[in-house]
C-alpha cells in the first residue's frame, strides 16, 4: 500500500468489470484460476523484536488479520505466531514473516512479497514489510492498522481493487481509516475461499 503522492507497480492481475459487478482482483494462475492457499488457512510470522503481542503496532497487526478471519461465508483464517524466521525481506524459507523495513522508501507504506509454489499452482510464501521510518505512523499521518489490514489481503491472494471504499484500494491517505472490510473485499475472500458448499472460484 502507498501514499497517495506517488504511484508504483505492483505484481497484481486485474479483472476488469462492468459497474454491476464486484471489482475486487486476484493474483491469477496460468490457467486463469486464482492462486490461493489450499487449505483456506496460513500463518502468519510476527516480529517478536518489533510487533510482540502487547505493543500497539502488534496489536494492530493481529487485528489486521482477525478482520479477514470471520468474513461470513468464507472460511479462510490467519493464524499468528510469535516466532520469526529471517530478517531478510522477502526470504524463501516458507514462512509469512511480518516486520519492519528501512528499505522500502518513502512513499511505500508497506509492502507484501508473494511466492508461489514450484508447480505455479498455490501460494507458497508470503512475506510482508512495513515501512520502518516511524514517522509515517505519527497520529495524524497514516494507520498502521488499515495497512496492516490490506497487505494481509494481499497474503490470502487478492489484488487491488477499483472500489475506493475497499481496503484492497491501492493507496490511502493521511488521517484515513479502513479497518473493516467492504462488500467488495468480503465478495472477493468469499469467491477465493467460500465455505463448504458456498461454491467460489479459488483454484
Amino acid at each position: 500500500m502507498r501514499a497517495p503522492d506517488r504511484l508504483r507497480g505492483r505484481p497484481a492481475a486485474l479483472l476488469l468489470a462492468a459497474a454491476a459487478v464486484p471489482a475486487f482482483n486476484y493474483f491469477h494462475r496460468p490457467d486463469n484460476n486464482a492462486y490461493i492457499w489450499p487449505t483456506h488457512w496460513t500463518t502468519m510470522y510476527m516480529s517478536n523484536a518489533t510487533l510482540p503481542p502487547t505493543d500497539p503496532f502488534g496489536i494492530a497487526a493481529r487485528q489486521g488479520t482477525a478482520a479477514w478471519s470471520s468474513t461470513p461465508g468464507s472460511d479462510f483464517r490467519f493464524f499468528n505466531n510469535n516466532g520469526f524466521h529471517d530478517p531478510n525481506l522477502g526470504d524463501l524459507d516458507g514462512a509469512n514473516d511480518v516486520y519492519f523495513s528501512t528499505y522500502l522508501g518513502y512513499y511505500t507504506l508497506g509492502v507484501t512479497y508473494v511466492y508461489y509454489t514450484s508447480d505455479n499452482m498455490s501460494l507458497w510464501d508470503c512475506d510482508v514489510a512495513f515501512n520502518g521510518y516511524m514517522y509515517n505512523w505519527y497520529p495524524g499521518y497514516y494507520d498502521f492498522r488499515s495497512v496492516a489490514t490490506h497487505e494481509f489481503g494481499h497474503v490470502l491472494g487478492l489484488g487491488h481493487t477499483f472500489d475506493a471504499t475497499a481496503v484492497m484500494y491501492p493507496t490511502i491517505g493521511a488521517g484515513q481509516t479502513t479497518h473493516t472490510l467492504a462488500a467488495d473485499d468480503a465478495a472477493g475472500e468469499v469467491f477465493l475461499y467460500p465455505a463448504p458448499g458456498g461454491g467460489g472460484g479459488g483454484g
